[in-house]
């Protein structure tokens, strides 16, 4: 990943922004989870805002958010929903990914327009679901599996990095299938990430598919692999977006809630677990701002946002594992996000 020029000024401009539209919408995630969709109004008003494709138009033309913007839209939003954040992380970063690659010419052109809906966004650089196993020459057997691989759809061909064992032995190798709407069924039941309503590719027959980078498909294989290291930091950004989120609930509770005449944050057990989730937080933030590599402080930012969510929940008791308050969407959805982040993290030296 290339450095890029960081605009403080920009930055803060958009944090604001996402805040306003964060206020809009506290204590919709829990509807849209149930729904298995974000509704079409929220994409609509985070494209007016200019949220969904992490860009403005500067009057030359239109212009990518900086590094430091996106990541502080997708921590805001990830407050309010992290299906919310993880579809637009993905749009933005496949639209990074395409600009840094270059507009295909072929078959495999990328589609990263700004119409893609959140299930087909998250899709596109988290696909659920792809394993390929040989079954013949030319041919591959595709099924079903519980671990997401990465992959982006480009027309009416999914291009997927997946695992496969052959003669050379377990490796991972580009393909690409084509696909119809017919092969998209629904994906198991998710522990978190609900409201993305997540499709699963599931092919009974053996399908013609070719090796994506020994034929041709130049665009769609350097912009997957382009991608990986923006959807990871990405990813990270909505690690942190929990664990902010989690503390700032527990910190409430915890000065409201009385317990032998006394807020519990008064005990010293609770107030120990807060000022860790803060110090944790800000060491993860410390560590982006002094450009750690994403496979390093993404990861760190998650698994700390899974401890930030499980820390929140204690806080609450037995009111934390009930829908009445987010604490336990916010464990579900910071457990989900880290297994996708580390099985992203497994291919950015992709064999």
């Amino acid at each position: 990943m290339t450095a890029e020029r960081e605009d403080p000024a920009l930055t803060e401009a958009v944090s604001k922004t996402a805040r306003r539209f964060a206020a809009a919408h506290e204590g919709d995630a829990a509807a849209w989870d149930r729904a298995g969709a974000i509704p079409a109004p929220v994409l609509a008003q985070l494209d007016e805002l200019g949220l969904w494709s992490l860009a403005f138009d500067d009057g030359s033309g239109e212009v990518r958010l900086p590094r430091g913007a996106r990541d502080a839209v997708v921590e805001v939003l990830a407050e309010v929903s992290a299906s919310l954040a993880v579809a637009v992380a993905a749009h933005a970063c496949l639209c990074l990914a395409a600009g840094v690659t270059g507009p295909g010419d072929g078959g495999a052109r990328v589609d990263v327009e700004r119409s893609a809906t959140p299930p087909v966004a998250a899709h596109l650089l988290f696909a659920h679901a792809l394993v390929a196993q040989p079954a013949g020459a030319g041919c591959w057997a595709v099924r079903g599996e519980s671990e997401p691989v990465v992959g982006l759809l480009a027309g009416d061909w999914v291009v997927a990095a997946v695992p496969c064992a052959d003669r050379a032995g377990d490796h991972r190798e580009v393909l690409r299938f084509r696909v119809g709407a017919s092969d998209l069924v629904e994906a198991p039941s998710l522990l978190g990430l609900r409201a993305l309503g997540r499709r699963a590719l599931s092919l009974s027959a053996p399908v013609e598919a070719a090796a994506a980078a020994r034929s041709g498909d130049d665009d769609a294989v350097s912009t997957l692999a382009a991608a990986i290291p923006y959807g990871l930091e990405a990813l990270g950004a909505v690690g942190l977006g929990i664990a902010e989120a989690s503390l700032a609930r527990a910190s409430v509770y915890a000065r409201e809630r009385r317990q032998f005449g006394a807020p519990i944050v008064a005990f010293g057990g609770v107030r120990a677990m807060l000022d860790a989730t803060a110090e944790a937080l800000e060491r993860c933030r410390a560590a982006r701002a002094a450009g750690a590599p994403p496979v390093r402080w993404a990861l760190d930012a998650l698994a700390m946002s899974v401890q930030a969510a499980d820390r929140a929940l204690q806080v609450h008791g037995g009111m934390g594992y009930t829908t009445e308050v987010p604490i336990e969407r916010f464990l579900r959805d910071a457990v989900t996000t880290e297994a996708l982040a580390r099985r992203l993290a497994g291919y950015i030296a992709m064999p």
